[in-house]
């Protein structure tokens, strides 16, 4: 987002119901209320013209007053995201806020085009298998590790030095924990106080958070 600015259409209210704006459907079907947000470079009403790659398409922004004036608290934004032909439009959909102290909204979540997903700029893998014995779960790159233990057991490392909120989702996918169990081993600290996690249960599956000194179980 570039900042606050002063948008062309304006609905001011003084009280709660003043400050709302809402879009109903009547409808004996499926469809439902939408909000368009159209984008053409042409530079002219009615005509049509191709976006480049990087181009915005639309943005939603929230901002509140700092005794003097709005400022940027959180954004919603879509940009074009490859380069765009007849009948395809690829684009990204990132997600700001502004943290404490801060003067501007930051990325802190981006999903591409390919449907990859980025948290604060580092790719988080949507679903990574594994079935080998051992696996390091990646910092930088693992979200959801869905473990095959058919085979043999299997034991999951969570990374080293993680960043706080850092969080895993881990499962048994293949419904083989009660014969191989998976076990949940931090590189540094614990698991709500114990050494390790252990899943021991067919599907069983545990999310866990880094909260700056452990890992919690969610």
């Amino acid at each position: 987002m570039t900042g606050v600015a002063t948008p062309q259409f304006q609905i001011h209210g003084a009280t709660t119901d003043f400050g709302r704006l809402g879009v109903y459907s009547w409808q004996a079907n499926i469809n439902m209320p939408t909000v368009f947000l159209h984008h053409s470079r042409s530079g002219a009403f009615g005509t049509q013209t191709l976006l480049q790659s990087g181009d915005g398409i639309g943005s939603l922004e929230w901002a509140g007053s700092d005794g003097a004036k709005f400022v940027e608290a959180a954004g919603l934004l879509v940009t074009t995201d490859g380069t765009p032909t007849l009948n395809s439009m690829p684009a990204k959909m990132v997600f700001e806020t502004t943290p404490s102290g801060g003067t501007a909204a930051l990325e802190r979540m981006r999903i591409s085009s390919n449907g990859q997903i980025y948290m604060e700029g580092a790719l988080r893998v949507a679903v990574r298998s594994v079935a080998t014995t051992t696996v390091t779960i990646s910092a930088a790159s693992d979200y959801f590790l869905c473990l095959d233990p058919t085979a043999n057991v299997i034991t999951a490392n969570l990374p080293a030095s993680p960043s706080t909120g850092l969080t895993y989702l881990i499962k048994d996918c293949t419904g083989q924990a009660a014969t191989h169990n998976i076990t949940v081993t931090p590189a540094a600290g614990n698991i709500d106080g114990a050494a390790s996690f252990v899943i021991n249960t067919n599907f069983q599956s545990i999310a866990v958070t880094y909260t700056g000194a452990q890992w919690s179980i969610n």
